[in-house]
């Protein structure tokens, strides 16, 4: 008797230790936000973003600057907001048909936007059909910042630097090519006008930055003020010389140019800053959740040299430093506005 009950004990303890040991199958869940104090990024208000999408509406058409820095910033984004965030390019109106649209939306956090500082400036054009600016939506944060350069013909024989430059146009006209009338690339080469007397003639070509360089090339026009990362390429394989920079030192990815100021004597600060920005009016608790997710995801080192790839300088901006450098290129072209008809 005592031989059977204790086989019927060690085949229960078998049973309840077999059962004890099981795992209990669990189910997939969507990704959240990190905690609050999490290591991995800021914490995400209550309900947010659930799982949702959250689109970028980039107002410009997919592969150029701004869609491809839009895109580079993605999938470090979505690693910390825990969702997909999706790039929407709706071009049209140098960028408003975009803008106007996410005004409108609800302040969410499910809509955001790509802005510039041009925003604030081509609507100083008294013939523009709007008198909104980047103040009218919530900016979560800078982006980078892409400063002009000048570039020359290097077969060119009147001038070969800026210091031959700016002698040659003290006295003949050269004509210079810019994308758009009251862009920071026409606002550069007017205040050298302004400042040291220079013929300096613009000529708007508004397919590009790519039609003004292949302009240049074949002697065309004499000068390109763009940015400095569509010069860099042209300029390692000699097809445009690059002869100065407008920022307050030389950029890195052209160590041996200098600054317009250490051979002009006057400083030029002329760019073009990029950012994030949604509907005004956000939750505050959103608005900081998101701005501090933009910070966290910009600080990525893998991102800062996929930026680099590009020739873009990628130091993130608070949106108080966006909104000084807006302030910055508005005070630029006030100073110019009447040599552009504006």
């Amino acid at each position: 008797m005592k031989k059977l009950l204790f086989i019927v004990l060690a085949f229960t303890m078998v049973f309840s230790m077999a059962a004890c040991s099981k795992t209990e199958p669990t189910t997939p869940t969507a990704p959240t936000a990190p905690a609050a104090g999490a290591d991995a990024g800021p914490a995400a208000p209550d309900g947010y973003p659930g799982g949702k999408n959250i689109n970028i509406i980039v107002g410009y058409g997919a592969g150029g600057a701004s869609d491809v820095c839009a895109r580079t910033l993605v999938p470090y984004l979505e690693d910390i907001l825990g969702t997909t965030v999706t790039v929407i390019n709706k071009p049209g109106s140098g960028s408003w048909i975009a803008w106007k649209e996410v005004m409108a939306m609800k302040p969410d956090g499910y809509n955001l936007t790509f802005v510039n500082t041009g925003m604030s400036t081509t609507r100083l054009n008294p013939e523009a059909p709007y008198e909104e600016d980047i103040t009218d939506l919530e900016v979560l944060a800078g982006q980078c910042s892409d400063n002009n350069v000048l570039g020359i013909n290097p077969k060119d024989t009147r001038f070969n630097d800026l210091a031959s430059l700016i002698e040659y146009a003290k006295t003949n006209e050269v004509t210079y090519v810019v994308t758009g009338v009251g862009t920071e690339d026409q606002i550069a080469v007017e205040k050298i006008n302004v400042a040291l007397g220079t013929k300096f003639v613009p000529v708007i070509m508004s397919n590009g930055t790519v039609e003004g360089l292949t302009a240049v090339m074949g002697g065309h026009v004499d000068v390109i003020s763009c940015n400095c990362s569509e010069i860099i390429t042209y300029n390692a394989n000699n097809e445009i010389k690059a002869i100065c920079y407008f920022g307050e030192e030389r950029s890195v990815f052209l160590p041996d140019v200098p600054t317009f100021e250490e051979v002009g004597g006057i400083l030029i600060d002329s760019f073009s800053a990029r950012g994030f920005a949604m509907p005004a009016g956000g939750d505050p608790e959103l608005v900081e959740y998101l701005s501090a997710a933009f910070e966290e995801a910009m600080s990525h080192p893998d991102y800062i040299a996929d930026m680099s790839k590009m020739y873009l300088d990628a130091v993130y901006m608070s949106p108080d430093e966006l909104l000084r450098k807006t302030d910055v290129c508005v005070s630029n072209l006030e100073q110019v506005a009447d040599r552009i008809g504006w």
